[in-house]
């Protein structure tokens, strides 16, 4: 007789439990489009905006949400600021767009310059955007004509013979690209600090005298060497421009 085999019973498995999915279980993309919902603007233009740039309100939840809404929130939004003198009215009268910067880079600290990836500034007829990476070249930027045409830029009756206005952004262009391989030089592999985009706008506001047309481009000394190592003082140019020393500023210089 064949011996019958014997199956012991299995008791029934149970069905598995589900885990809740948290935040932090998406992935990093997820969470970085979520935090994109919390940025009013994509675009902050420094001097018009009131006196603060406030922080997304969910920088507020833990510390983890905060370190990464804020990589989102500085690395990913471009800020801007306009050098021609116009401002929001919360500011005192007596701030300068220089001032402006001053006061709005120191408030961020170095733990969120070190997040900024785009900063622009706009001249009266001309921008610099600045872009800052992790790999090489650490710092790039974008220096171009913001009106159309050269027509309107006369050129100063105590300018050198044969200046034009081509070749003062030629030699503002070679300016800009020498300067900034100083602050790359000095900058190696570190994040760029508060102090380090107070150069880069002090950088713009040294050739700004050389591209103005209030009375004629090159006037009062603004001309650039065509050695772009070579420093030009243009402080006898500001000091008698209205529009280069925000003479204007005031009532007349505000908005909202």
């Amino acid at each position: 007789m064949m011996e019958q085999s014997t199956m012991s019973a299995q008791p029934a498995s149970a069905p598995a439990t589900k885990q809740p999915t948290g935040f932090f279980d998406l992935p990093q993309e997820c969470r970085d489009m979520v935090y994109l919902q919390f940025r009013p603007f994509a675009y902050f233009d420094i001097t018009q905006q009131p006196k603060a740039i406030h922080q997304p309100s969910i920088a507020k939840v833990s510390r983890q949400v905060r370190a990464e809404c804020l990589d989102i929130f500085y690395g990913d939004s471009k800020f801007m600021l306009d050098m021609r003198g116009w401002k929001h009215s919360a500011y005192p009268k007596s701030w300068t767009p220089n001032k402006i910067f001053d006061e709005w880079i120191m408030s961020l600290g170095d733990e969120n310059t070190a997040r900024l990836r785009n900063v622009w500034f706009y001249l009266n007829n001309s921008m610099v955007a600045f872009t800052i990476r992790n790999d090489k070249p650490r710092i790039t930027f974008k220096f171009k004509q913001t009106r159309s045409g050269s027509s309107y830029a006369e050129i100063a009756e105590d300018a050198p013979s044969g200046h034009t206005f081509k070749i003062a952004m030629e030699r503002a262009r070679a300016r800009l690209t020498y300067r900034v391989n100083e602050v790359m030089d000095a900058v190696k592999e570190r994040p760029l600090t508060v102090t380090d985009y107070k150069g880069l706008c002090k950088l713009v506001e040294d050739i700004k005298p050389t591209l103005c047309t209030r009375i004629g481009i090159g006037w009062k000394g603004a001309v650039l060497d065509k050695d772009p190592s070579v420093h030009t003082n243009v402080n006898i140019h500001r000091k008698q421009c209205t529009e280069c020393g925000y003479y204007r500023i005031g009532d007349s210089m505000t908005s909202n």
